[in-house]
């Protein structure tokens, strides 16, 4: 308006009023210049206030999409925080449960050594096998099991005792970690048939032709 920005709802207003001026006579020029007079006049009143909407609603139209810019760049920032905390948070999860699970192993084969048959007196024979291992670094064992134990002890006695270094504890020092099923990493295989020695914890080593009364075992890595 003439007075400035109004905040209210627009309205049409009247800015140029025009009477008391015959369209028709016999100096059509000279009425045309007064109505164009009285327009040029309506014009120069008005213009200023109108460029300086104009101005206003182009700087506060400026700031708004700076504003809204802003706080789209604010958001996405944010996000990506949040995204990379998130990240950190399951990085960190992931190594306690990872530094977890090897204690637990840890535990566990300390505990699974001091569970191992002792090996049978030579003399016992018909109560134990013998078998051959081949380690992955070529060096070649005998041991003797009892008939009576399961393959499954064939395949701790060789991760507690070569593939890891398992120190020697009593049982009673050492406790079977709470809910950990332990994973061989690797298979023991007869070469010649090519057979599979399946770790199997309830075949006894009696009811096994892969290690009764004799067994020639290789270490084979999964």
């Amino acid at each position: 308006t003439g007075t400035g920005v109004v905040q209210s709802t627009p309205t049409m207003s009247l800015v140029l009023k025009i009477q008391g001026i015959p369209l028709k006579s016999d100096s059509n020029s000279v009425n045309v210049d007064k109505v164009i007079n009285k327009m040029h006049k309506a014009y120069q009143k008005y213009n200023p206030t109108l460029v300086s909407l104009i101005a206003d609603r182009n700087e506060r139209e400026a700031a708004t999409n700076i504003r809204r810019r802003q706080d789209e760049a604010y958001e996405r920032s944010l996000a990506l925080d949040r995204a990379r905390a998130q990240q950190r948070e399951r990085e960190r999860r992931e190594r306690a449960e990872a530094e977890r699970r090897e204690q637990d192993k840890k535990q566990w084969l300390k505990w699974r050594k001091s569970q191992l048959f002792p090996e049978p007196a030579q003399d016992r024979k018909g109560e134990y096998a013998r078998i051959a291992i081949r380690l992955p670094d070529g060096k070649r064992i005998t041991r003797r099991f009892e008939k009576s134990c399961t393959i499954e002890e064939i395949y701790a006695f060789i991760e507690c005792n070569y593939l890891n270094d398992v120190e020697d504890v009593q049982e009673d020092q050492i406790q079977r970690p709470f809910d950990y099923a332990h994973n061989y990493n690797f298979n023991l295989v007869q070469i010649m048939p090519k057979a599979v020695l399946e770790c199997y914890s309830s075949i006894l080593v009696k009811d096994c032709n892969l290690t009764w009364p004799n067994g020639n075992l290789v270490v084979e890595f999964i």
